[in-house]
């Protein structure tokens, strides 16, 4: 039996089942539908068990009804006959995106790699976005969003239908807030599908206590979705062991350099001519190993084995929550490591100072190479972004950063004298710099870019729109 027949999508003179309970029962049961918060399943019955169907209705809520009729609205013209393929080639997959996880598109990280992501799908021509934004949405200048569509749910109209709701961030506010309480009005798209960035509030829970609500939320999002993009396997794997998601659920698609800047105008890696900053853009997060980064280039320059003039440059400032934490440890410094000077040997940047691309792009172009000590990442941006710049890389040895480092340039976190050891090695083994260069120059052309990223995410939602039979 085949789910879409050339009539019209379901039948109103059949029984159908929703969240296991029967509704509008005029015959025996031919199928049930499972409704997901966007779009639905069915699934083949029994014909001979008639017990489950023995009630003429059921009582639904109004929100309930609304999911109904809007999904049939949703799907009600589409067809599987031989032409369908032919019907669909030239069709756009329409996209519902969500504001609240791109406002901040000037920040780095989670922002930019959403907006990246659907500049890279819309550029294929397979794809029509259109954004949902909320009460606070204010509009911050980003030139994409002036070509497209800017809706609020008030604004959909009751024909309105997506092929997907598209979340760049799981754990997006505007979906719990808003749209789980007027289903009526978001029910028009016939997917929910979304990218996982990292489970880091999960794994580092005593961290995050304060955001435990948000927490909360960021797992039903994701437990709702129809399908799953995950920016790593690493990530893959913690969404499929806590949260006990099938793999067939989940897509690892990777991701690429923030900005096409850091590649702009980079020269091939000159192990003579750079100078002999070390690199890192940890942020001030407990994750991004700050304190052990600075231990290990004190402990590695004290050694003897660095240039005398080699510096530890932090690119980014500390969160404003842990100022105060690292404000006690940085006096700390050059008592516990007589001989280094901050702002000397550890170059910090001002109190909310944030670095534009171009800087960035700078300061890898021209330092010796770059570090990426963190305990724990969803995927390592600045790691790309270094290999972009053809800079080489040292990162930690776990986590997805071994995913996107060369063995032979990874260190153990945790271990302040293995960081040590290969910053050391670093500035000392020309053969080291170019192992970490020609692995990343590989991972760019063949996992990590935008078009691939982007025609994998496609790909996919292709698959979810293909009609499907009942078994």
């Amino acid at each position: 039996m085949k789910l879409f027949t050339k009539k019209r999508y379901l039948s109103w003179n059949k029984t159908y089942f929703f969240l296991g309970k029967p509704f509008l029962v005029k015959q025996k049961t031919a199928a049930r539908v499972d409704f997901s918060l966007f779009g639905f399943r069915i699934y083949q019955k029994n014909r001979g068990n008639t017990s489950a169907c023995s009630s003429a209705s059921v009582s639904l809520s109004q929100k309930q009804l609304a999911r109904i009729r809007y999904s049939l609205r949703a799907n009600e013209n589409r067809k599987i006959d031989k032409n369908f393929k032919e019907d669909e080639k030239n069709k756009k997959i329409t996209l519902l995106v969500p504001l609240s996880s791109l406002l901040s598109t000037s920040q780095r990280g989670i922002c930019r790699f959403g907006l990246n992501l659907l500049k890279a799908m819309e550029a294929t021509g397979k794809i029509r976005i259109d954004f949902l934004k909320d009460k606070d949405y204010k509009f911050d200048g980003e030139e994409f969003y002036k070509n497209h569509n800017i809706t609020s749910l008030d604004q959909l109209s009751d024909c309105s239908v997506y092929d997907f709701y598209f979340e760049p961030e799981l754990r997006s506010r505007l979906y719990m807030s808003v749209i789980a309480n007027n289903i009526q009005r978001a029910s028009c798209a016939r997917y929910r599908v979304g990218l996982v960035h990292d489970l880091i509030p999960v794994i580092y829970s005593w961290e995050y206590a304060k955001g435990f609500a948000r927490t909360e939320v960021a797992l039903h999002n994701i437990v709702l979705a129809d399908h799953i993009f995950t920016i790593s396997k690493c990530t893959a794997n913690d969404v499929m062991n806590i949260l006990d998601i099938p793999h067939d659920k989940i897509t690892v698609i990777y991701g690429a350099s923030g900005s096409d800047i850091f590649s702009k105008d980079a020269c091939e890696y000159d192990y003579e001519k750079r100078n002999n900053d070390l690199v890192t853009l940890l942020g001030g997060n407990f994750r991004k190993n700050v304190k052990g980064t600075i231990e290990a280039f004190s402990k590695a320059y004290l050694s003897g084995k660095l240039p005398k003039d080699a510096r530890l440059v932090f690119g980014t400032t500390f969160a404003d929550d842990k100022k105060n934490d690292y404000d006690e440890f940085i006096k700390e410094v050059p008592t516990k490591f007589p001989g280094i000077e901050i702002g000397k040997q550890i170059i910090l940047q001002p109190d909310g100072y944030r670095p534009t691309d171009k800087e960035i792009a700078d300061w890898l172009q021209s330092c010796r190479a770059t570090i990426f000590a963190s305990f724990y990442e969803g995927l390592g941006m600045p790691i790309l972004e270094s290999y972009a710049a053809n800079t080489p890389c040292i990162a930690s040895n776990n986590s997805s950063v071994a995913e996107i480092t060369a063995t032979e340039c990874q260190c153990n976190p945790f271990d302040i004298d293995d960081i040590a050891a290969k910053i050391i090695e670093i500035y000392n083994s020309p053969e080291l710099c170019k192992k970490s260069l020609d692995f990343g120059k590989k991972l760019l052309a063949e996992k990590c870019n935008w078009e691939i990223v982007a025609a994998k995410v496609i790909a996919r939602l292709e698959e979810m729109m293909k009609p499907k039979e009942i078994l």
